[in-house]
């Protein structure tokens, strides 16, 4: 029987801890992310680092192996531990491409910028040779362009630019403020100007019926005509009972309204006539005097869109029934 080295008894036998690395796909998006990471990583390595001291420091008191439930606790433990850092890692670099991800508000544009794109569209607007190319700056150009290539097949297209200083100042529309522009020098006044709607994002449009001041009838044939069935147009209503006419179909004073209706853009006018106490003749008493805020007779020009029409063998080709009030205003 060989003798044993006297020191072989004595010797610390120490376990080897084995460290896999953890192997993680890389999803990480960004600077932040990848120093969330390694704090993670760090403080998997030295909790790791902490359970094998406590083998070694084990195995030095037993002085030999450790029992298998010893060993069973300690795979347990390191399997725990290393489940917990690479949950914690991937939870930091979720957290950090999420706030990656986030979208960040765009800032509000300025009055200035605004105005900016406003002049842009309105150059443009101006400056177009042809339909498809005007219809590009209009409001609502699915419904206006039929209307553009009708009223352009009649009236061929002139582009211009933009004359003098422009001048704007907002106004109330339908759907929001809308920017009375002057653009025109040396026309009349519901010439002159333009509405152009703008948005937040610094888009804008022309409103082109309002700028042609397009007319749903055909005034000159209305009249030539005579007819009887109701025509629309954008007008100018006024009241005119103290020194308009009566005559005709509509000579009883105070039977009949009378109310002075101007073409845009012209001289041309014809009387039209509503019956005093009716639901209509309301309507108009309340759009020439503002409401009540001014006289019934008071000769301020309104811009209304309205139906006309001549009565049953007319008598005058100036004295018609004001047979509908559309709206207040001439946009749509």
């Amino acid at each position: 029987m060989a003798d044993s080295d006297p020191q072989e008894g004595n010797k610390v036998h120490k376990l080897e801890s084995k460290k896999a690395p953890v192997l993680l796909s890389k999803t990480v998006r960004s600077e932040e992310s990848d120093t969330l990471g390694g704090i993670a990583s760090l403080s998997l390595k030295e909790e790791v680092q902490d359970v094998q001291e406590l083998v070694e420091e084990a195995w030095d008191k037993k002085g030999g192996k450790p029992s298998r439930w010893f060993l069973l606790s300690l795979y347990v433990l390191v399997g725990v531990v290393t489940v917990a850092g690479v949950w914690a890692i991937v939870l930091l670099s979720q957290q950090a491409e999420m706030s990656v991800a986030a979208p960040r508000e765009k800032e509000a544009m300025s009055y200035a910028e605004k105005q900016a794109l406003r002049l842009e569209v309105i150059q443009s607007y101006l400056a177009a040779s042809t339909v498809a190319e005007k219809a590009l700056y209009v409001r609502d150009a699915a419904r206006v362009l039929p209307l553009m290539e009708a009223y352009y097949s009649k009236y061929p297209m002139q582009p211009e630019s933009l004359s003098g200083q422009v001048i704007e100042s907002p106004v109330m529309g339908k759907e929001g403020v809308m920017w009375r522009v002057k653009v025109r020098e040396g026309e009349a006044e519901a010439l002159s100007y333009i509405y152009v709607e703008s948005s937040d994002d610094g888009s804008a449009l022309v409103d082109w019926e309002t700028d042609v001041i397009y007319q749903p009838s055909d005034w000159g044939a209305f009249t030539d005509e005579r007819s009887t069935k109701p025509h629309t147009f954008r007008a100018f209503v006024q009241a005119a009972q103290l020194d308009g006419f009566h005559g005709f179909e509509f000579s009883e004073y105070n039977k009949y309204r009378c109310f002075k209706v101007t073409l845009p853009g012209s001289d041309d006018y014809l009387w039209a006539y509503t019956e005093i106490g009716s639901a209509l003749d309301a309507q108009l008493v309340n759009v020439v005097s503002g409401g009540g805020r001014r006289s019934v007779n008071s000769k301020r020009k309104v811009p209304v869109i309205l139906s006309l029409s001549y009565p049953e063998g007319a008598l005058s080709p100036r004295c018609v029934h004001l047979t509908e009030l559309l709206q207040i205003g001439w946009m749509k």
